[in-house]
């Protein structure tokens, strides 16, 4: 018997749960890249990673994960997709990547294998790394507004 065709208000859900999903992703607050297992070439970038990055969404779907990292090499790199493949989700620190001005960026990774427009793919959200000084200042500047 084959398969019966899903309802208009079925395909209706589905696109909405799409909608929402996309939205989810977008605007969350933590930086987000989805890249091809594969290629390493961008799939997708929400909002707060192209803010981080610098990058227009353009521009971020035309790089792949070792133009964005060059200071991660080769070796490297093929690891952490075989751990990824194994089965694990990675979590790094004081990884650097390259932002559109040219300035290098410190984050700690968390990276998790998915399936994205049906292919193999990584997750990935960017966690900013602030050096002490930076952290120091910032919270001197809010206890400072916190006393006036």
């Amino acid at each position: 018997m084959p398969d019966a065709e899903p309802s208009t208000t079925e395909t209706r859900a589905l696109a909405e749960r799409c909608r929402q999903y996309e939205e989810i992703f977008q605007r969350a607050a933590d930086p987000m890249v989805v890249f091809s297992v594969e290629s390493g070439q961008v799939l997708a970038a929400n909002e707060a990673a192209l803010a981080l990055s610098g990058y227009t969404r353009e521009q971020a779907l035309n790089h792949s994960i070792t133009d964005a990292a060059p200071l991660l090499d080769a070796r490297r790199r093929r690891q952490l997709r075989d751990r990824l493949l194994a089965g694990g989700d990675l979590f790094f620190d004081r990884y650097a990547f390259r932002r559109a001005d040219g300035r290098e960026v410190e984050v700690a990774v968390h990276a998790s294998l998915i399936t994205f427009e049906g292919q193999p793919a990584v997750l990935a959200l960017l966690h900013p790394v602030l050096g002490v000084g930076e952290a120091e200042a910032r919270l001197y500047a809010q206890a400072q507004a916190l006393r006036t």
